[in-house]
């Protein structure tokens, strides 16, 4: 089925379907007891002790009115006998398809449920395939619990009917995320929003809060072979909707006709690995225009764009055809073990060291070095996908480093240095992946999401660094910042202060050219982000490779001129180092005006385009 649209949508930012609700939904086991089940909304209450695990706790609502609307549909659909049965860590997709089946257990035809697909036929053709296990224990152990309602003990091997139910749940469920971005379950929509196909280059997203109640459906959906219009909407089936709402948005202009597309997967994985997910969970591959381009397109040539040191003429081909191949895949391994160190068991510094080293001096596979021949040494360019991925972790890890070493009882002035110059690193680090993801945007403009969520937390890192005492590394001096004077957030060059405040009061911000302003954005910052750059990254390694984090055409040039150590900063230490104590702190000063700016511009610019996209209020739309 596909989705297209019945208008022109001349603009990005602008609603095409009303909220809407979902037909089934579940939180995740681990949110049982903090959010409402109903609406999903976080729950202002006293914390239960940690002993009691969620099956033995009745579903928690936030008012009557959700209880009464979901508490039947808990009961009767065997939700709850399924969680006092179940031992599995998470249940929400089981949970998500006895909801489902018992609201439609009468719109079951052939291998779909009220018209939403359910692929069976799939994802079951591979007896070894993790998936097919996963099914078919599912299915038992929801077949069991509507056993347990009816009152009928005995066991029935054939659960096709559950077996499609949950398959409908895992090809059309989506996350539903809360304000902060954070997964709290599982809801499947109708219709209207689960048959939008996906693309690698969507022209349209989706968001869970800041609707617009007036808005109308502007698409439909497309005819079908037989001629028949395709409608399959379950919007009468007699049943109350309630539950987190779900609104499209468009991203790009949208000619009328054309067919609306969303993303299934992360538009920043390398097209290898975009299509290995999309078979794994979908059945499917992707044909998108992106994903058709030949050779690569430029955002997925950088993706995967490596250099190979250790070649020879006897080794070439195969170190590039085969062995490469073989060695990236170790190296992600290794990668992402070392982001698991700080994630899992809080290890933040052995996931800074790790990762830094990689970064800096190339990975080389000791595992199963050839006998005769040089072993090859991978080293990831700037903007590989690798390479991103590790710019996040070392922005939260360094973080956490130095909010470790803040939270600490002993307030020596080397634990405030230390604890300064972690959050100056993280901020560095934020700023790289900001600078990097944008650079990649300019020639795929469907990342403009990923865009402005590094955008505003790279500007959060900047100002908090900016709004806290700097410190002279060199003479082991503290500066604090007090008392000092409101910092306009205005710019006569960009007016994104007066862009915000206008979105902010605004229901639609109309004809925003996505273009036009991110250029401007850039070219503003573009005079300030070298000096602010060479504060940030004295001392680190690799960071001083990186010769701008918001312009990457040096790329091409990098092994002729990188360089090699922190060398480009020593000439401003020695500078800073030979000024007096006032002059010092004047300097100092300085920075902390230029770094306060700089993040000013990259969290208006980052949440004036969530706004646009996401309907998410700016936060600084009322500073001064």
């Amino acid at each position: 089925m596909e989705i297209r649209s019945i208008s022109d949508i001349k603009s990005i930012g602008q609603d095409i379907t009303p909220p809407l609700y979902p037909i089934s939904h579940s939180l995740y086991n681990t949110y049982l007891l903090s959010h409402c089940s109903a609406c999903f909304s976080p729950l202002h209450l006293s914390p239960k002790p940690s002993s009691i695990p969620p099956s033995l706790s009745p579903p928690l609502y936030c008012s009557s009115l959700c209880a009464s609307s979901d508490q039947p549909l808990h009961s009767l659909s065997g939700e709850h006998s399924l969680l006092l049965s179940h031992s599995l860590s998470d249940s929400s997709d089981l949970r998500a398809s006895l909801r489902l089946l018992h609201r439609y257990h009468d719109r079951l035809v052939g291998d779909r449920i009220g018209g939403l697909l359910s692929n069976r036929s799939c994802l079951i053709d591979d007896p070894s395939d993790e998936v097919f296990v996963e099914i078919k224990e599912g299915a038992k152990a929801m077949a069991k619990a509507r056993r347990m309602i009816r009152g009928n003990g005995d066991d029935d091997d054939n659960c096709v009917v559950e077996e499609t139910a949950l398959c409908v749940v895992i090809t059309n469920a989506v996350e539903v995320q809360d304000v902060s971005g954070v997964a709290v379950g599982i809801a499947v929509y109708d219709t209207p929003f689960s048959w939008i196909n996906h693309s690698c280059c969507p022209n349209a997203c989706y968001r869970f809060s800041g609707f617009d109640d007036e808005s109308g459906m502007l698409i439909a959906a497309a005819p079908m072979d037989g001629g028949g219009s395709g409608d399959n909407v379950l919007e009468n089936d007699g049943w109350e909707r309630y539950g987190p709402r779900i609104g499209v948005r468009s991203m790009k202009p949208i000619s009328k006709g054309e067919e609306i597309t969303i993303a299934y997967t992360d538009l920043l994985q390398t097209r290898e690995s975009r299509q290995s997910e999309l078979w794994s969970k979908y059945r499917f591959f992707c044909h998108c225009r992106r994903c058709s381009t030949f050779p690569l397109a430029f955002v997925d040539h950088a993706l995967q764009d490596i250099h190979v040191t250790g070649l020879t003429s006897t080794n070439l081909y195969s170190a590039c055809n085969v062995h490469t191949n073989e060695v990236v895949e170790i190296l992600t391994e290794y990668m992402n073990g070392a982001i698991s160190e700080y994630v899992k068991f809080d290890n933040a510094e052995s996931c800074c060291e790790k990762l830094e080293h990689v970064l800096s001096f190339g990975f080389t596979n000791d595992r199963s070095p050839r006998e005769g021949k040089l072993q090859e040494k991978i080293m990831l360019q700037p903007l590989h996908h690798l390479s991103l991925n590790a710019y996040t972790a070392l922005s939260s890890a360094y973080k956490t480093l130095g909010s470790n070493l803040l939270d600490s009882s002993t307030n020596l002035l080397e634990h405030q240095l230390n604890a300064f110059n972690n959050s100056r690193i993280s901020a560095a680090y934020s700023l790289l992946l900001a600078g990097a993801t944008h650079y990649l945007f300019l020639s795929e403009s469907s990342l403009i999401i990923s865009v402005a969520n590094y955008w505003t937390a790279a500007g959060e890192s900047l100002l908090c660094l900016a709004t806290g005492a700097l410190h002279d590394i060199s003479m082991d001096r503290c500066y604090p910042i007090l008392n000092l004077p409101p910092l306009n957030l205005r710019c006569d060059n960009c007016a994104l202060k007066d862009k915000c405040e206008a979105s902010f009061f605004r229901r639609h911000t109309q004809n925003l050219e996505s273009e036009h302003f991110s250029r401007d954005f850039i070219n503003c910052i573009t005079d300030v982000v070298p000096e602010v750059w060479m504060f940030l990254i004295q001392g680190s390694h690799y960071l001083n490779r990186i010769k701008s984090p918001i312009d990457f055409s040096w790329l091409g040039r990098r092994q002729d001129s990188e360089v090699s150590d922190s060398g480009a900063n020593l000439g401003s230490n020695n500078v800073v180092r030979s000024l007096s104590r006032c002059e010092q702190e004047k300097w100092y000063d300085n920075q902390r005006n230029k770094i306060f700016q700089l993040g000013a511009h990259c969290l208006l610019y980052g949440e004036l385009v969530l706004k646009v996209c996401c309907g998410k209020d700016p936060q600084l739309a009322n500073l001064s």
